[in-house]
């Protein structure tokens, strides 16, 4: 079973530390810092639960998250999850 991968910028949590377990790389471009983040499938939703209560309020956020054909789009107060 493979793990799902997201995409998540720093500046748009208020703490890292509820994803700061599932970082496995870090990518600074100009003033932003990007998490690569992989969560197994059976802590995926308590993982996005944990990011959403994490994000900032002040503006949209989003953070992206892929497996094989899935996808998910993860704001503060929703989600979206698709097929390829």
């Amino acid at each position: 079973m493979s793990n799902y991968l997201g995409i998540v910028i720093k500046q748009s949590l208020k703490n890292a530390s509820a994803i700061k377990s599932n970082i496995i790389a870090r990518k600074n471009v100009h003033n932003w810092l990007f998490y690569l983040v992989s969560v197994e499938e059976s802590a995926f939703h308590s993982h996005i639960k944990a990011l959403q209560d994490s994000m900032v309020t002040d503006d949209e956020w989003y953070a992206h998250y892929f497996r094989r054909q899935s996808i998910l789009i993860a704001g503060k107060q929703w989600s979206i999850m698709g097929e390829t």
